[in-house]
């Protein structure tokens, strides 16, 4: 079992797990990794889970700030990820467009987590039930 520290999450102020999610362009869940619960995992999850064995050239990902996965995911896939400011002051005007290009996408992404999350996990899970998670 999981020591519940190994599952706390300090920005949302309780033990929470983490699962990847696939998301089609018009929002379908079309893929659910099983829950994990220890903290920065999340390129070793994509690793883990199967994934990149889905992925086909041509295709694109979406992620979140800071999961480098360009090294992991097969040749011909794209990976889209919001640009970082640094060093700098602001982002330029390309890295805003394409920010907002991002964005304009992950609302649908967002949206699938919540119909999930509110869905299928509805309430608090706990911690008695982590031996049931990966």
């Amino acid at each position: 079992m999981l020591a519940q520290s190994e599952t706390w999450s300090d920005y949302k102020h309780h033990n929470t797990w983490k699962s990847l999610v696939g998301v089609t362009p018009n929002g379908q869940v079309t893929f659910l990794s099983d829950l994990w619960g220890r903290r920065g995992l999340e390129k070793y999850i994509t690793r883990e889970s199967s994934l990149l064995d889905l992925l086909e050239p041509g295709g694109h990902v979406l992620v979140d700030r800071g999961l480098d996965i360009l090294g992991i995911v097969p040749a011909g896939v794209t990976v889209n990820m919001p640009p970082f400011l640094a060093g700098h002051d602001q982002l330029t005007t390309a890295e805003t467009e394409e920010t907002m290009s991002i964005a304009s996408v992950r609302i649908y992404v967002e949206r699938a987590i919540g119909r999930i999350t509110y869905h299928t996990l509805d309430g608090t899970l706990p911690n008695a039930l982590s031996p049931y998670a990966t």
